[in-house]
């Protein structure tokens, strides 16, 4: 990535495809979302990640039986569909209503039956933008299609 950085610095213009996000995260100052040859936005990417979500909500329950419950709940809180990483039983979403989202979360979790083992809200990366925006990873597109 040095020579890229390098080229930049240089005031040298660079049109960069990947689909690995944080990449284009530290490398490019504009970016276009571009999915199943349709693009979806453009902008820098602060002008993206706050156009999509405010932030992410994280969740880490104690079982993996409460995944779904736990999906399910997530999923009513913004109307941002859930991923999930199953091996980690960890689902994040989404959220427009920022640090308010947790109280509400861990109450409607608790009510739902489902322990909870961690919970945090991150700042969203491009990755979450592109999850947003096209409703999968970047790495899904690059799997089912050979490349984003």
């Amino acid at each position: 990535m040095g020579g890229v950085r390098d080229l930049v610095r240089e005031c040298t213009t660079v049109l960069l495809t990947t689909q690995y996000l944080e990449e284009a995260d530290a490398l490019a100052d504009q970016i276009t979302v571009i999915d199943h040859g349709k693009v979806l936005a453009e902008g820098t990417a602060d002008e993206l990640k706050h156009q999509t979500v405010q932030a992410v909500l994280a969740v880490q329950v104690e079982e993996s039986h409460q995944l779904a419950d736990a999906i399910a709940v997530l999923g009513r809180l913004d109307g941002q569909e859930p991923t999930v990483d199953e091996s980690e039983r960890r689902v994040s979403v989404g959220t427009t209503h920022g640090s308010a989202v947790i109280a509400r979360a861990v109450r409607e979790l608790e009510a739902a039956g489902v322990g909870i083992t961690d919970v945090g809200l991150h700042q969203p990366t491009l990755d979450d933008v592109l999850l947003a925006l096209a409703g999968h990873a970047a790495e899904e597109a690059s799997t089912t299609e050979g490349g984003v």
